[in-house]
């Protein structure tokens, strides 16, 4: 694995929730199970109704199992990926109205990743490990929940530029 071919960010496709605190800084979080699992855990601060920026942490991981038939058998391999990801980005969003807010957020991500591989064909564990910044882009919608609290859910769809595997992409 020369680059980060694997999934990486595929634990941000879930549901984010937030929530506003009193002043103009947010929280926000999001989890996905199934066979990639993970969350995702930011803060934002908005400087006026357009502009915001946002620091968030993403964890994930993935564990599959593959069996084959061989000469002597069968064999059985084990492949567990994990990944670490940290964004920062500032984001640019228009009120269409008190509900549904649409907007962009771009910024710089930093990635690592992590595949352990064992198998009853070759006896030992294989790992491989890798780690990289690249720019980030994201286009989403924002529903406000009616509150007192400000909650918002979002839906958005996240992609790394200068980057060739379709993995790299996911909804969130």
């Amino acid at each position: 694995m020369n680059k980060m071919t694997i999934a990486l960010v595929v634990a941000l496709s879930a549901p984010s929730f937030a929530s506003e605190t009193s002043d103009n800084t947010y929280l926000f979080g999001g989890y996905k199970g199934g066979d990639r699992s993970g969350f995702n855990l930011g803060a934002g601060y908005q400087f006026n109704n357009n502009l915001a920026i946002e620091a968030s942490y993403a964890y994930g991981g993935d564990e599959s199992f593959y069996e084959f038939e061989g000469n002597n058998g069968t064999y059985r391999t084990k492949i567990n990926v994990t990944y670490h990801s940290t964004h920062l980005d500032a984001v640019w969003r228009k009120d269409i109205n008190t509900y549904f807010i649409p907007y962009v957020k771009t910024g710089i991500a930093y990635n690592t990743g992590k595949m352990d591989l064992s198998s009853t064909f070759s006896r030992g564990l294989t790992s491989s490990q890798d780690s990289e910044f690249r720019p980030h882009l994201a286009v989403g919608t924002e529903l406000q929940i009616p509150s007192e609290s400000r909650v918002f859910a979002r839906m958005e769809y996240n992609t790394y530029m200068m980057s060739s595997p379709s993995s790299d992409a996911w909804w969130g």
